[in-house]
């Protein structure tokens, strides 16, 4: 698939749950961590990234999701109508 696109993205299960994350990582060019801001513990994310790192897996970054959005006077949001 490398011939044909720039960039392939691939989603994958939770790498603390299940061994395939951790598999798949060792195939690509890189790993994005996502996380959720809600419920992410820092001494699981040291764990993911590490288990990431094992592997020889090449960290390009994090994504934080799952943000509760905040609309007050520091914050700026478009409204569609």
């Amino acid at each position: 698939m490398k011939d044909d696109f720039d960039i392939i993205l691939l989603d994958a299960p939770p790498i603390m749950q299940v061994a395939d994350s951790r598999i798949i990582a060792q195939e690509v060019d890189g790993a994005i961590l996502v996380l959720s801001c809600e419920s992410a513990d820092r001494d699981e994310v040291v764990k993911a990234r590490d288990q990431l790192l094992m592997t020889g897996a090449k960290i390009l970054g994090i994504v934080l999701n799952r943000r509760e959005s905040r609309q007050g006077k520091d914050a700026y949001y478009y409204t569609y109508q």
